[in-house]
């Protein structure tokens, strides 16, 4: 009556999934990657197919949400296990097949397919000879462990296989015969409830501890019991009464009850401790869930009738959590070094790149030093995810790709060049020409007529079918990631609202355009960067870049403008005098990035006026709204409406704000100053590194 069930055993689970893969399909041209993803990572499928690793890596590395059944089939094993199917019994003949397979691969290897099994990283071996020797010894005592595990466990997978291929076939017999008449959903929840069986266990019956249930003990005597689960509803255990007789009807005509399996469960128990000259009795008093944690009638009967010394055990195990530490990491020599190879264009460092300082690391060091160590300096990165829900990194980038996609069409367009899909592709991919065309005053062939009126753009904000198609093709190239030439797949309900969201802001995008023009454009996308010299202790100079892609650059009367779009967040005032740089304190890092892009701008155009904008467009929409940034000086002002400052020029801040950039960069590079957690504790909440500083 003991066994493992086969619904635990990683055979269950590949039958599972293959079922999930093809009721799902039908009939597309493509697999759903929730589905493929899981296959591949089986173990089964690991040990019998070379390729099932790297292609599960590049699927998620290219973000591939319906792959299609190509893409696939790189070998035997693949091919048969995404090959697509129309009928149960295809399906069955499907299985049948990869269990031959399995079975041949288990044979060859001798070994047991366990979850987790997974292709073994070799180790570099030190260069001492007791190292090496160290090393061959644990190889070789992790090997014979291995053995020893194979040896229990690779009956166990064998049985479990030969039933559940036992079980497909006498299912795909009776389709054959037409005895079945059942869809692909029907099939699988069929199959699922036929393979709820147990591979029954077995051994020496004179060697080593018999693992039995209470039914096995009949006509056996023991010296030594250990009887496990000895709790109230489990011994005897609680029965529910299928039957259609009434209870009272079945005590009246002696029928059998609920009382009788009771006697018959104290028989069996107290039978199997008649001749026991050593006998533990464990119970769980933990009351979790439907669990009461009580003791069985059975045990407080032999503690009350029985004359026999019993002693009774409380054994626990009190469980404490760590108290996580403060982590600092201290700027040792050789990581001050790292830093100057990575920012310092005057430390030597031949054959690489240097890096510049772009907002977001800055961002990313005021709000948490130990975070920018971890993502810049070691370049830790989360593990790759695929899902079918588009984040709003993702979202964001589409956005922006459209919006940049409108206006060098426009432009294009109203130049008089070639604007089909492929030349504004191609405009997008070098974009850096096509802004370098836009700031070119003079009369040159090369020049490109920036000038947006807003005529220009009324037609645009109408035309929702050209929009959409837009949106269309960045969803297919960010967020499907698909290859040329395959087709877009049908929109699930959500990825439905997000195109109507997005093809809805570029619409508000160009109704605020049309309200603001006309306007210059002067550069898309742009790349804006300078050079800083910074003097550290100990007369040390290092000479860094500063800089960042600006999403739009344009031009009205004599004022300069930075538009950065944002898709997230909400709009914020800035304390400028005491928040923006300070890491224990709410800081606005947009306005920070947007300040940040302004000074390079007014250190190229001293003499134009440079007024950054925010325009969070998920907001634009609102009749008061506005895109202009406010700052305030104090806090403690009397009457703070009269500390509050539009910046249209930026001029006005930007010697205060270069000097506490330049303190913050400094710091940077203080050797004094370890990288440490920020106390806002909110900020790790969805910190990629929150896992190793303990703060998930």
């Amino acid at each position: 009556t003991m066994g493992y069930p086969v619904k635990q055993t990683s055979v269950y689970n590949l039958i599972r999934q293959i079922l999930l893969l093809h009721s799902d399909n039908g009939g597309k041209k493509h697999f759903r990657a929730r589905y493929v993803l899981p296959l591949l990572q089986n173990p089964y499928i690991r040990k019998c197919s070379p390729g099932a690793a790297a292609l599960e890596k590049d699927l998620r590395t290219q973000n591939r949400l319906y792959p299609e059944y190509s893409e696939l089939q790189q070998d035997e094993l693949l091919s048969l296990l995404f090959s697509p199917v129309k009928t149960p019994y295809e399906l069955g003949e499907l299985l049948l097949k990869l269990f031959s397979l399995l079975s041949q691969a288990i044979d060859r290897t001798d070994e047991p397919i366990r979850d987790g099994d997974d292709p073994i990283n070799e180790t570099s071996h030190a260069n001492n000879k007791s190292s090496e020797a160290g090393d061959e010894r644990d190889k070789e005592k992790i090997q014979s462990q291995e053995d020893d595990n194979n040896a229990v466990y690779l009956p166990l997978f064998q049985e479990a296989l030969f039933k559940s291929y036992t079980q497909v076939q006498r299912l795909n017999a009776l389709l054959k015969k037409d005895l079945l008449e059942i869809n692909l959903q029907t099939y699988k929840k069929l199959l699922l409830q036929i393979l709820d069986l147990s591979v029954p266990f077995s051994g020496e019956p004179l060697k080593g501890l018999q693992i039995m249930g209470l039914l096995e003990t009949r006509c056996l005597d023991f010296k030594n019991i250990l009887m496990l689960s000895v709790n109230e509803g489990q011994l005897p255990k609680n029965r529910a009464e299928n039957s259609f007789i009434p209870y009272n009807l079945r005590r009246a005509f002696n029928l059998s009850g609920p009382e009788h399996q009771d006697a018959i469960s104290a028989y069996y128990f107290f039978r199997a401790l008649q001749r026991a000259g050593n006998i533990t009795l464990v119970y769980n008093s933990s009351s979790e869930g439907l669990s009461r944690g009580e003791m069985s009638r059975y045990m407080l009967q032999l503690m009350i009738e029985s004359g026999q010394p019993v002693e009774l055990l409380h054994l626990s195990s009190q469980i404490k959590a760590l108290e996580s530490s403060p982590i600092l990491i201290s700027k040792t020599p050789a990581l001050m070094q790292q830093l100057y190879d990575m920012y310092d264009h005057t430390a030597p460092n031949p054959g690489s790149n240097k890096h510049y300082l772009s907002p977001s690391m800055l961002n990313t060091y005021l709000d948490c030093s130990l975070k920018y160590y971890f993502q810049y300096i070691l370049k830790l990165k989360k593990e790759e995810e695929l899902s079918e829900q588009m984040d709003p990194l993702c979202f964001g980038t589409i956005f922006h790709e459209a919006a940049q996609y409108l206006y060098v069409a426009l432009i294009l367009k109203k130049n008089g060049l070639r604007h089909s899909h492929q030349d504004i592709l191609a405009s997008m991919d070098n974009i850096r020409t096509f802004n370098r065309a836009l700031e070119i005053q003079d009369s040159s062939a090369d020049r490109l007529n920036g000038r947006i009126e807003a005529a220009d753009l009324k037609d645009l904000q109408t035309n929702t079918a050209y929009l959409e198609s837009i949106v269309n093709h960045f969803m297919a190239r960010e967020f499907f990631r698909l290859k040329s030439g395959q087709s877009l797949p049908a929109f699930n309900g959500e990825q439905l609202i997000q195109r109507k969201l997005l093809t809805q802001f570029l619409k508000l995008l160009l109704k605020l355009d049309q309200n603001y023009a006309p306007f210059e454009l002067l550069g898309l996308e742009t790349r804006t960067e300078e050079y800083l010299d910074i003097d550290l202790a100990e007369n040390k100079t290092i000479k860094i870049r500063i800089g960042g892609i600006i999403d739009r650059l344009d031009k009205k009367d004599h004022s300069l403008r930075i538009c950065d779009y944002k898709t997230g967040g909400m709009a914020e005032e800035a304390s400028f005098d005491n928040s923006l740089f300070k890491s224990d304190q709410k800081r606005s890092g947009h306005i920070f990035q947007t300040f940040l892009y302004a000074g390079i701008i007014k250190n190229k155009y001293p003499d134009a006026m440079v007024k950054p904008e925010l325009l969070y467009i998920h907001q634009a929409a609102k009749s008061d709204y506005s895109s202009d940034i406010v700052v305030k000086y104090s806090d403690k002002a009397e009457a703070k409406a009269k500390n509050k400052m539009i910046v249209n020029d930026f001029g006005e801040l930007k010697d205060t704000f270069e000097d506490e950039l330049l303190k913050v960069i400094r710091e940077l590079f203080d050797p004094q100053q370890a990288f440490c957690q920020t106390m806002q504790l909110e900020r790790c909440k969805y910190c990629d590194f929150n896992k190793i500083c303990r703060r998930s």
